[in-house]
């Protein structure tokens, strides 16, 4: 009898403690979701909706998405509903203006990217897939994902050299360990615009013990991130210096709900900061 108590206790305080979150996530996603998880969708808009779900089964989510959908994260957590709800609020503004403050693009340097990609080394890029892989993971709460994030900046900055309009820093967050890594290229005559070409760095696998888990995430993402090198490696070795900012990021705890790349975008958005372009 007082086992059964103990159980039941046990049981009662987990419900008690279970934490809602709010994320926006592809409506094409929803019935998954709700048939894996204990959710309910509170509005949608333009493809977009809007799911509380229990903090819990935030990385029960992840790999949903990924088995399913084929997604890394493929989901945005939010600190509230409100925020949540002014995702899809923006979406339909923004659908409804008349105008957008857009760049006009065009595909003018085809000779300068045809000899940079003569420079690039496939056996370069298969070095740092084998390296970021070789961490027993690069989950975002576990130090093997800060340690594989200062292997990313410590690369990044020896790529850079002795170039004084280049610079690499990290991009702290507060609620986890595991640091983004940002590289910022100087612009020459429009600096104040900024184009982004990023991709997430860590990595995750399974449910339990994420801190222990083997998850070398060869294809996800250390691909990219060796992708993303690469092209810092020819373009300081070509010289190049572009008319616009640009800035090279590898995004921490992006599996669990794009939160890396959404306090990056949060900051930029409240400092005024004009991104132009996202790869």
């Amino acid at each position: 009898m007082k086992k059964l108590w103990m159980i039941s206790l046990m049981m009662v305080s987990s419900f008690a403690m279970a934490k809602d979150l709010y994320i926006t996530i592809g409506s094409d996603a929803v019935n998954s979701a709700q048939k894996s998880l204990s959710t309910a969708k509170l509005a949608s808009q333009d493809g977009i909706s809007v799911l509380r779900i229990q903090e819990s089964d935030v990385e029960k989510l992840s790999e949903m998405m990924h088995d399913k959908f084929h997604r890394c994260g493929g989901f945005i957590v939010h600190d509230s509903i409100d925020e949540a709800l002014n995702v899809i609020a923006d979406t339909k503004t923004r659908t409804q203006a008349k105008s957008l403050d857009l760049v006009n693009y065009t595909i003018s340097e085809g000779e300068t990217v045809q000899r940079m990609i003569g420079q690039v080394n496939e056996f370069g890029i298969r070095d740092m897939i084998l390296k970021l892989s070789a961490y027993r993971n690069r989950y975002y709460k576990a130090q093997t994902g800060v340690d594989s994030q200062a292997f990313v900046k410590s690369t990044w900055e020896k790529l850079a050299g002795s170039r004084t309009d280049v610079s690499v820093d990290y991009f702290e967050h507060d609620r986890w360990p595991q640091p983004s890594v940002v590289m910022t290229v100087e612009g020459t005559t429009l600096k104040d615009e900024i184009v982004v070409i990023g991709g997430h760095a860590d990595s995750i696998a399974g449910f339990f013990n994420r801190q222990r888990a083997r998850a070398p995430g060869a294809d996800d993402n250390a691909s990219g991130i060796a992708t993303i090198t690469e092209v810092i490696k020819v373009m300081m070795d070509s010289g190049y210096q572009p008319q616009r900012t640009i800035q090279f990021m590898a995004y921490a705890a992006e599996e669990v709900g794009l939160l890396g790349s959404k306090a990056i975008a949060n900051q930029y958005k409240r400092e005024g900061k004009r991104v132009v372009g996202v790869v």
